[in-house]
């Protein structure tokens, strides 16, 4: 007996259709605006800012730091004080997830990813 295969979406659920990231980033921008976070895009970032871009693969990725460091330390308070990036972004994280975007944060690379809203 055949069973036929289950209907699968071409788009996991939990990830946004590409025509569907303009709105969820900004409604990522929004939810941290509202919480009183300044965001930008990484390339006009300035230190302090947190930084919002869309990554086709991943959705939104969100970080907070010395913005232009590339693989240079870190200088001021996040380089001084790296526990102050976890607060912030474990903030952020939380502010997100009661705004109703799932967002998991990932320590080891201090980014935080959101993959779609409610």
């Amino acid at each position: 007996m055949d069973v036929p295969a289950p209907d699968v979406p071409s788009d996991p659920p939990d990830r946004p259709a590409p025509a569907d990231h303009a709105r969820l980033l900004a409604r990522v921008r929004a939810v941290l605006a509202d919480a009183g976070f300044y965001t930008t895009a990484p390339e006009a970032a300035r230190a302090g800012d947190v930084q919002v871009r869309y990554e086709a693969d991943r959705g939104v990725v969100v970080t907070w730091g010395s913005p232009g460091t590339g693989d240079a330390p870190d200088t001021g308070v996040v380089g001084r004080f790296p526990s102050v990036r976890t607060v912030v972004h474990l903030a952020v994280t939380d502010v997100l997830l009661q705004a109703g975007c799932p967002a998991a944060y990932d320590g080891d690379a201090g980014e935080i990813v959101v993959t779609g809203a409610r």
